[in-house]
C-alpha cells in the first residue's frame, strides 16, 4: 500500500522531497486525497464496483514532480480537491484556470492583508501594553494604535478579518480529517460574512442546510447574504447613474457606457433580488431566537427587513397586476373582471371561469410564514417584546388585506385596529402609504365600502380631507412663525425696537391662532447663531418675554403710554417670566466623552425675571420729563423694585451701577 513507510510510501516520499521529518500530519493526509484520483497516478481506482478505494503508486523519480505539485496547489486553492485534480490533469480550460486563480489570488491576499494588519502594529502594541499603566477597562487599544507609515498593507482594513480567517483555518483544519458538520460549515459561512465574500459565505451556509435542513443561523447567513448581493448591486447601479448624470460628458462615450453599466447592475440587482425573495420565507420561519419556543429573535433590526421584504413580496403576488384574472377575485373586484370580460375585444386576455375559487399564488411555505407573522402581530404581548411588531400604516394595510384575501380568520378585529390606527397617524402618513398608490387606494376602498358603506368611503375621504387642511395649515403657520423668529433677530442686532415690538405681536396672535394643535412637528428652533441653542417658538410666553425685551429697550418717546403701561406690570411680568422653560433659550453642552447638560438661558442675555431692566426703564421714563397720571407712580415702582431680593442677578447686586433716582421725597 502507498502509504507504508518505505522508500515508495506516502510518509517516506513527504519526508524526502520536503525535508519535514517527522512527515507532518496533514501533509499526508493531503497527498493521500489525490493517491486516489485515476487522472493522476498509476494504479488509482475510485470505481463504484469496488468496495474499497485503491491507493495510486508513488514511483521515486517518476512522481516526484507530481506529488509536490498537487500538494503546492492543495495548499493554493485551500484543500479543493477537484479543481487540483483537473488543473494537474490538465482538463482545466484557459478561462476556467483563470477564474479559479483569480478567486485563490483574492483569497490569499485578503489572509495576508489580515495577518499584515497586526504584523505591522505589534511593535506599537507591546509597548502600550509594555508602560503598565494604561486602564484597559477604560481605554481602547485601537484608539492608542497609530496607522502604519507603510502602505503596503491597504489603509482600509476590517481588524477582525484575522479573527475570521483563524476561524476559517480551524474549521478547515478540521474538516480534511473529516466531513465537516453542519455547525462547523455554518461557523464558516460566518466567517466569510464578516469578511464580506458573500458568494462563500452563501455556497457555506447552502452546504450547512443539506445537513440541517433547519438551521437557524445558516438561514439567516443566507438571507443576510443575499440581502448584501441586492445592495450592493442597487448602489452599484446608482453609481453608474450618478457618473452618467453629473461626472460623464453629455452625448460621450463615457456617457453611454455610464448608462450600459448601469443597466447591467439593474439586471445584477433585479436577479439578486429573485434569489433573496425565494429563501424571505424560509429565514422568517428559521430566525434565530434567544430562547427556544419563544419570539424573543435575535437581530432583531434585520429580521424586521427581512419581514417588511417578505409582506412586499407577498403581497404585489397576491394583490398585484401580474396574473389576472385571480388579482381581481382576490382583491374583491370580481365584478369589475366580469364588466373586463363582457366588452372587452382584446383577443390576449385569459378568459378564466366566473367562479371565485381562485386559488392562492402561494406556496405552502409563504403561507405558513405569513401566517407566523399575523400571529405575532396579533399577540397582545407583542410590545413587551424587543420591537416585535410596531405598526406602520402601509404594512399594516397589507396585511389586512392578505388576512381577508386568503381568508386568514380575524379580520373584523384588524379592521378596526387599521382604522384607529390611521386616526391616530400623521395624515400625511396616510396620503404616502396608502392615498397615493394607486393600487394600494383601490384596494382601500374596497375595504371602506365592504365595511361601511359608499356613505362611509365619503365620510372618510371627508375625514382625511379636515386633517390634511388643518396639518397643513399648522406647518404653513410654524413657517410663519419661524419667519417671524429670523425677522425678530435681524432687526434687534439692529437696534430697531418698534419693528420687534410688531413681530413679537403678530407672534402672538399667530400662536394663540394654533392653540392645542402643536403636535406635529419640534415646538423649537435653532437660534439663527448657535445650533446649540433653542428658541421656544410656539410658546406664546416666549414671544411676550420679547415684545417686553423690545419695549423695555426703547426710548419713552417711541414706547408711549404702551411702554409705560407695561412698565406698570412689571412685578406681575416678571413673576411669569419665572417660568423659563416656555420663554427661555435651552443650551445643550456637550462633554467630550459623550452626553451632556441642557440649561436656560434669558433671549439675547437680558434676564426680565431680574429688576435691573426694570429699573433702567423706568429711570429713562422719570428722566424724560413728561408727566402724566400714570408716570406718577413710577417713583413707587423703582423703590419696590431696588428694595427687592434679587435671585436672578447676573454676578451680585453691586455690579452694576443704576443710576436711581432720590425717592425719599
Amino acid at each position: 500500500m502507498g502509504n507504508k513507510k518505505k522508500s515508495d510510501g506516502v510518509i517516506a516520499t513527504i519526508e524526502r522531497l520536503t525535508g519535514q521529518v517527522p512527515c507532518p500530519v496533514f501533509l499526508r493526509n493531503s497527498l493521500n486525497k489525490y493517491l486516489y484520483e485515476e487522472a493522476l497516478f498509476e494504479g488509482a481506482s475510485k470505481g463504484s464496483a469496488s468496495k474499497d478505494k485503491v491507493q495510486g503508486k508513488l514511483t521515486q523519480g517518476e512522481t516526484d514532480a507530481l506529488v509536490m505539485n498537487v500538494l503546492n496547489l492543495d495548499q493554493v486553492f485551500n484543500g479543493a480537491t477537484a479543481t487540483v485534480v483537473r488543473i494537474a490533469s490538465g482538463k482545466a480550460e484557459k478561462k476556467e484556470l483563470e477564474d479559479v486563480l483569480d478567486r485563490a489570488g483574492a483569497e490569499l491576499q485578503r489572509r495576508f492583508d489580515a495577518y499584515g494588519y497586526w504584523v505591522q502594529r505589534m511593535g506599537q502594541l507591546k509597548e502600550i501594553l509594555g508602560e503598565g499603566d494604561i486602564d484597559l477597562k477604560k481605554v481602547r487599544l485601537d484608539e492608542l494604535i497609530k496607522t502604519p507609515s507603510d502602505t503596503s498593507v491597504p489603509h482600509h482594513q476590517n481588524p477582525f478579518a484575522l479573527r475570521a480567517f483563524q476561524q476559517l483555518e480551524r474549521i478547515e483544519g478540521k474538516g480534511r480529517l473529516g466531513v465537516p458538520t453542519a455547525n462547523e460549515l455554518v461557523e464558516q459561512a460566518d466567517a466569510y460574512l464578516a469578511l464580506g465574500d458573500m458568494q462563500r459565505a452563501t455556497l457555506k451556509a447552502c452546504a450547512a442546510l443539506e445537513a440541517d435542513k433547519a438551521n437557524a443561523r445558516a438561514w439567516f447567513i443566507r438571507v443576510m447574504a443575499a440581502l448584501r448581493a441586492r445592495n450592493t448591486a442597487l448602489n452599484q447601479m446608482r453609481h453608474q447613474e450618478m457618473i452618467a448624470q453629473e461626472v460623464a460628458e453629455p452625448m460621450s462615450a463615457h456617457e453611454a457606457w455610464a448608462y450600459e453599466m448601469a443597466s447591467e447592475e439593474q439586471g445584477k440587482a433585479a436577479d439578486c433580488q429573485m434569489a433573496l425573495s425565494k429563501i424571505l420565507p424560509q429565514a422568517l420561519l428559521h430566525w434565530p431566537k434567544y430562547f427556544p419556543n419563544s419570539r424573543s429573535y435575535e437581530h432583531g433590526r434585520e429580521r424586521h427587513v427581512v419581514r417588511d421584504l417578505f409582506i412586499n413580496a407577498i403581497f404585489a403576488k397576491v394583490a398585484g397586476p401580474q396574473a389576472y384574472p385571480r388579482n381581481y377575485y382576490l382583491n374583491g373586484l370580481e365584478a369589475e373582471w366580469k364588466f373586463v370580460r363582457e366588452n372587452s375585444t382584446l383577443s390576449t386576455i385569459n378568459w378564466e371561469p366566473d367562479s371565485g375559487a381562485v386559488s392562492p399564488p402561494l406556496d405552502s411555505v409563504e403561507l405558513t410564514a405569513l401566517q407566523l407573522l399575523l400571529q405575532e402581530r396579533d399577540d397582545p404581548n407583542a410590545w413587551s417584546y424587543e420591537s416585535v411588531w410596531e405598526p406602520g400604516i402601509g404594512r399594516e394595510f397589507k396585511l389586512l388585506h392578505l388576512r381577508w384575501a386568503l381568508q386568514l380568520g380575524g379580520y373584523s378585529e384588524h379592521w378596526g385596529q387599521f382604522k384607529e390606527l390611521i386616526s391616530r397617524r400623521h395624515p400625511q402618513g396616510f396620503e404616502d402609504e396608502v392615498l397615493g398608490d394607486e393600487l394600494m387606494s383601490r384596494i382601500w376602498q374596497v375595504h371602506v365600502i365592504l365595511n361601511d358603506g359608499s356613505e362611509g368611503l365619503h365620510a372618510a375621504i371627508d375625514t382625511w380631507v379636515t386633517r390634511t387642511s388643518a396639518e397643513r395649515e399648522e406647518v404653513s403657520d410654524r413657517h410663519r412663525l419661524r419667519q417671524f423668529a429670523w425677522h425678530y433677530h435681524h432687526r434687534y442686532v439692529r437696534s430697531d425696537s418698534s419693528a420687534c415690538v410688531d413681530i413679537a405681536q403678530r407672534a402672538q396672535v399667530l400662536v394663540e391662532k394654533l392653540g392645542d394643535r402643536l403636535h406635529y412637528s419640534p415646538d423649537s428652533m435653532d437660534c439663527p447663531d448657535d445650533e446649540s441653542v433653542w428658541m421656544p417658538i410656539c410658546s406664546r410666553l416666549y414671544w411676550k418675554y420679547l415684545e417686553v425685551l423690545a419695549v423695555l429697550q426703547m426710548s419713552p418717546a417711541a414706547a408711549g403710554d404702551e411702554g409705560l403701561a407695561m412698565l406698570l406690570g412689571a412685578e406681575s411680568l416678571a413673576e411669569s417670566f419665572r417660568d423659563v422653560e416656555k420663554c427661555f433659550w435651552r443650551q445643550v453642552e456637550m462633554y467630550e466623552g459623550g452626553g451632556g447638560d441642557e440649561f436656560e438661558i434669558p433671549p439675547y442675555g437680558v434676564d426680565l425675571r431680574d429688576t435691573d431692566p426694570w429699573i433702567l426703564a423706568a429711570t429713562a421714563y422719570m428722566g424724560d420729563g413728561c408727566e402724566t397720571e400714570s408716570s406718577a407712580v413710577l417713583p413707587a415702582l423703582v423703590a419696590r423694585l431696588a428694595a427687592a431680593d434679587r435671585p436672578f442677578a447676573p454676578l451680585g447686586r453691586d455690579f452694576f451701577v443704576v443710576a436711581r433716582p432720590d425717592c425719599s421725597d
